[in-house]
């Protein structure tokens, strides 16, 4: 039994899961939200936890999330799911193909628009030169790297409005600065550097949605070559610990809890490290 497969279902149904929660309430149309309901009650019942249909549960996920994302409901999600077995997705759709609108969106072309030379391709930060390897010339290769780039202009769809709304200027030059960034790891980059520019961009869709532009999307991005996302949140987190109760991700996050009708809501923030403070002076010697 390959459990890696089985692994990465259950990683994408939590990503789903997760997505659908924060996005289904923000559906325009109050038919529509009623229309995702049953939806959600199917593919979330137990007989698609089985090992046999998690990938057919996972591609219904997936084309529901991005109807939401485009704020519509149609095509098979009009009506509600049949009451036996679902469909395979893919039977569900004859016809010639029709391009979608994020497709030919010309969003990536223009930010690059106008770039010098020396800023319009970015450094390869795995191996600290432009990177255009053998590697990833090999025929295997190939699928997966065109994959990134339809996720990366996928992703640039779904930002470029979000962005407009952003209420604060200052916000609204720095994820510019950030989508222009990005779109300078171009299609010719290698694999790796492809999954970090995505890494970002979909960290900063998530934040955009909510209409904020928070961790390392605070500061603007560097000039040469870009961390991995995991190391540009570290070094922003030691450079910005949760120390203050009166900061910005504070009340960020306080904002938009419920407010309790009896009682308070606590802010605590955790960190693998000890952070100096008047109840801390030094890091003991051994952690425990």
């Amino acid at each position: 039994m390959n459990y890696e497969h089985l692994d990465a279902m259950n990683t994408e149904f939590i990503y789903y899961s997760t997505t659908l929660k924060a996005i289904a309430p923000t559906l325009s149309g109050v038919e529509d939200r009623a229309k995702v309901v049953p939806w959600i009650k199917k593919l979330f019942g137990p007989e698609y936890q089985a090992m046999f249909f998690r990938k057919k549960r996972n591609k219904y996920l997936l084309h529901l999330t991005l109807k939401i994302m485009k704020d519509e409901v149609d095509g098979i999600f009009k009506n509600p799911p049949v009451c036996g077995a679902l469909t395979n997705v893919e039977d569900l759709q004859p016809g010639p193909r029709v391009p979608a609108k994020w497709e030919s969106d010309t969003t990536w072309e223009r930010l690059l628009e106008g770039l010098s030379p020396e800023r319009a391709s970015m450094m390869c930060s795995l191996h600290n030169r432009n990177c255009n390897l053998e590697e990833d010339k090999d025929p295997k290769n190939v699928l997966p790297s065109a994959l990134l780039d339809l996720e990366f202009r996928y992703f640039l769809y779904l930002a470029r409005p979000y962005a407009a709304l952003l209420i604060v200027a200052e916000d609204k030059a720095k994820v510019a600065s950030w989508l222009q960034a990005l779109a300078t790891i171009r299609s010719t980059a290698c694999l790796g550097m492809k999954g970090i520019r995505n890494d970002y961009m979909q960290n900063l869709l998530g934040y955009l949605i909510d209409l904020r532009a928070t961790g390392p999307f605070q500061e603007y991005p560097p000039t040469t070559a870009l961390p991995t996302l995991q190391d540009a949140a570290s070094n922003y987190a030691s450079r910005h610990p949760f120390t203050d109760p009166a900061s910005k991700e504070a009340n960020d996050f306080l904002v938009g809890q419920p407010i309790p009708e009896n009682g308070a809501i606590c802010y605590v923030a955790v960190s693998g490290d000890l952070t100096e403070t008047n109840l801390v002076a030094t890091k003991p010697e051994e952690s425990f």
